[in-house]
């Protein structure tokens, strides 16, 4: 059985499952963000995000997507 997609409407409990999984998953998702960049040269980043032509990357974007 598949369930209906998410409407305006929805019942409560859907809802408040969102709002749980949001709970969860934003301060879960801000650790690792935390554990990736700790430690970076941020400077050196900026450096190099200054140097970037943007045609590959919407290329490359363009590909992922």
């Amino acid at each position: 059985m598949s369930s209906a997609p998410a409407t305006p409407g929805a019942p409560r409990h859907d809802r408040r499952r969102i709002w749980i999984a949001a709970a969860i998953g934003i301060p879960v998702s801000a650790v690792f963000a935390f554990f990736a960049i700790r430690g970076a040269d941020l400077g050196a980043v900026w450096r190099t995000l200054q140097d970037v032509h943007p045609l590959p990357v919407l290329g490359a974007v363009a590909c992922m997507g």
